[in-house]
């Protein structure tokens, strides 16, 4: 059950308080318990639903925090790579061609291509 079920089952809920708060006097035994009854069974059904609605936000938490990780590893990488052919292009050394191959793989990967990262043509 999401939020929406959650929201109609406290709507139901929050209608029978209203009619237990009320009640006519003439109300008989067995209908009011019958009320209190179908009371327990919605708010039952709102625990369950926010019950399912916190799981289903912690695991998008977790999922949210998967991907910063990796975000954070790959963009640390390319910064390393990045660093790597500059302090051979300083040196008056050509590059390597895994470091060309390296970084030239991660700009595909991610379908952006920054300048001096493309892969080179054999």
């Amino acid at each position: 059950m999401d939020f929406a079920g959650a929201m109609a089952s406290a709507a139901s809920a929050l209608t029978i308080v209203k009619q237990l708060n009320d009640v006519d006097r003439s109300l008989s035994e067995g209908e009011l318990k019958a009320k209190i009854a179908s009371l327990y069974v919605s708010l039952a059904d709102v625990k369950m639903a926010l019950a399912d609605a916190h799981q289903e936000l912690q695991a998008k938490d977790r999922e949210i925090a998967e991907l910063k990780k990796r975000t954070a590893t790959a963009q640390a990488d390319d910064r390393t790579s990045r660093a790597s052919i500059r302090r051979s292009q300083r040196k008056g050394e050509r590059p390597s061609v895994l470091s060309k191959l390296s970084v030239g793989k991660r700009a595909d990967q991610t379908g952006q291509s920054t300048p001096g990262t493309s892969m080179p043509t054999m």
